[in-house]
């Protein structure tokens, strides 16, 4: 007798902003998309502190914590059938964010358009990104999904490294949205006609088993001689979801790439930082179901 596995809960931070209820609202359809539950969390930082004030402190700040979780809960449009879980902690967001990045199938973030309120209270969406085990959407704070005109995929190709994350998921959200895959390369200025072609080729062989996977996707490949973080910079100005991965690497204090931060930061669209080791999934063996569904 087989018992039915749930799928990993969609976890979403919030801190009160206008950010999280943007966030919050695209994890609630996330997760109906997905049968999931959805897991609302919130972080304070409780200051170390002693004597009889420290337990006041900690009180006071339970209530306000509590107050940040219903606010957002409230205002959220929650489909029948779609559990919502409250959870509200004694840590720095990033560390409790990332510790549940272990048991989740997504962490979906808003991320504040403001440059000095990320500053004010940390960029979590950049932080998240680098360290998360699971996949990690950031949300810009005035996004809003549009009514017209076709429906793009964005996902970066990097031909120095294994690119099936991006592409297994990216390809994956096409064919859920019905929407069209740009596959976007940036090839380096300094480098000769006879470079650039054969950056252009290997794109194409690396395309080539992903486009027989996905027949209904139509694919279009745009290359330029542009460094890539205001090249994706540009195209989230008209695709719907930008797909990139995060290679790994052994660092004691993982970090994202200069590109990689540049376009979590400044994305007009939402992203999704996707980890390396995902890169299990294989073209033959991708169908819609194996990845998370961010439609």
């Amino acid at each position: 007798m087989s018992t039915l596995v749930p799928p990993a809960p969609v976890t979403v931070g919030v801190d009160g902003a206008a950010a999280s209820h943007v966030a919050a609202q695209m994890a609630v359809r996330l997760a109906q998309q997905r049968g999931a539950s959805v897991r609302l969390v919130h972080a304070w930082a409780c200051p170390v502190m002693h004597g009889s004030y420290a337990g006041a402190l900690v009180v006071r700040g339970d209530v306000v914590a509590d107050a940040v979780v219903h606010d957002v809960l409230d205002g959220l449009d929650v489909p029948a059938g779609v559990p919502v879980h409250t959870q509200i902690e004694h840590l720095p967001a990033v560390a409790l964010l990332e510790r549940l990045s272990d048991v989740s199938c997504l962490i979906v973030v808003g991320r504040h358009e403001d440059r000095l309120a990320r500053v004010a209270t940390g960029d979590v969406a950049v932080a998240l990104s680098s360290r998360a085990r699971c996949p990690v959407l950031s949300v810009p704070e005035q996004w809003r999904r549009r009514s017209t005109g076709p429906r793009r995929v964005v996902v970066a190709v990097d031909t120095t490294h294994d690119s099936s994350a991006a592409l297994a998921l990216a390809f994956a959200e096409a064919t859920t949205r019905g929407a069209g895959l740009v596959a976007v390369h940036a090839i380096a200025p300094t480098e000769d006609a006879h470079a650039q072609g054969a950056g252009r080729r290997q794109v194409a062989r690396i395309l080539k088993p992903w486009r027989a996977a996905f027949p209904g996707v139509d694919v279009e490949v745009y290359t330029d001689l542009a460094h890539p973080a205001p090249m994706l910079q540009s195209a989230s100005r008209w695709a719907d979801l930008l797909v990139v991965e995060r290679p790994t690497r052994q660092t004691r204090r993982p970090r994202l790439g200069s590109v990689l931060h540049h376009v979590v930061a400044n994305s007009k669209c939402p992203v999704i930082v996707v980890p390396a080791p995902l890169a299990a999934v294989l073209p033959s063996a991708a169908p819609a179901a194996t990845v998370p569904v961010l439609a």
